[in-house]
């Protein structure tokens, strides 16, 4: 069982937009940039720095290359397991979750290892119109499991229908971050909250979130750990930087989170305090689904064509 290829056809792969006088770098290695880049690169520096940057890019895609190949070896392993335990256990056991979770988290696992080789974003092709309940639903073993039992887990989905749109795989994943986090910033155990609800931003409210007045979805994941002081939130997004230690985290958490709600359309919002916990909120625009619609109005054309045709003849 193999997740993906690493190389093949390179005419396959998409290239990445490099600026003005920049690298190119995509899955299969280093891509000469273009005329007038490299023009400009040879302005600046005289062809020299742009030779190092180019080498220092080569060995960088190299060394992607050969992370993504171990990571790639793993999730495939991960995922025979789990596929072998989902047939051999009963259906709807609570075995039998716990196997289907790890299965769709190597699944969600190879897609984004996918898009880390690409070296480009979600792309919006990628957005569907997803059910807040759902989403709730889909991560909720794999969250219970990754909790643990000191601390008390509540993940409340709205009674009714609730649509956003954006990237599954992104939004499960940018989710059990959030909540790992909290889980790690309660060391001796508290409370820890996931719920979905749809908010208006009108005026200010918007303004303040950099946001499009309009109707929200919003995610919000509390906890009451150790919380933050204002400087630490204004820094806790930033790629690489982390409060857990060497050991403990890679600091990437929030900041993927925050890149996953800008590249959906949304914002990722932290509200926290030293020794009251903190809130953490993921807005995406609301949306109706497509099917539905689609149904009402081939309802109502079917309706008027079975009108026109009982229609006495004249």
């Amino acid at each position: 069982m193999v997740l993906f290829s690493i190389g093949g056809d390179k005419r396959k792969s998409p290239p990445s937009q490099p600026e003005a006088g920049g690298v190119q770098v995509s899955a299969q290695g280093l891509q000469p940039p273009t005329e007038y880049g490299k023009a400009a690169a040879n302005d600046r520096s005289g062809g020299g720095e742009w030779a190092a940057q180019a080498a220092r890019a080569e060995e960088l895609t190299q060394l992607t290359a050969s992370v993504a190949h171990d990571i790639n070896n793993l999730l495939t392993v991960i995922m025979g397991a789990a596929e072998a335990l989902t047939e051999e256990l009963t259906p709807a056991s609570e075995q039998w979750e716990l196997a289907l979770a790890a299965l769709r988290a190597a699944e969600n696992g190879g897609e984004l290892l996918r898009r880390l080789l690409a070296a480009s974003p979600p792309e919006a092709e990628k957005r569907q119109t997803l059910d807040s309940r759902a989403v709730v639903d889909a991560i909720r073993p794999l969250a219970h499991l990754l909790i643990g039992d000191d601390i008390s887990l509540k993940m409340q989905a709205p009674g009714h229908p609730l649509f956003c749109s954006a990237d599954p795989v992104g939004l499960e994943a940018a989710l059990l971050n959030l909540m790992i986090n909290a889980r790690d910033a309660m060391p001796t155990g508290g409370s820890l909250s996931l719920t979905a609800e749809a908010v208006s931003l009108r005026g200010q409210g918007a303004r303040r979130l950099s946001l499009a007045p309009g109707t929200y979805v919003v995610f919000r994941v509390r906890d009451t750990g150790v919380g933050m002081s204002p400087e630490l939130v204004k820094r806790a997004v930033e790629p690489f930087f982390t409060t857990k230690g060497p050991t403990h985290g890679n600091g990437l958490g929030l900041s993927t989170a925050r890149d996953f709600a800008r590249q959906a359309g949304g914002h990722l919002a932290i509200a926290s305090e030293v020794g009251h916990g903190a809130r953490v909120s993921i807005y995406l625009p609301r949306t109706t689904p497509l099917r539905p619609r689609l149904e009402t109005v081939a309802r109502t054309q079917s309706a008027a064509a079975t009108s026109r045709h009982a229609q006495p003849a004249r």
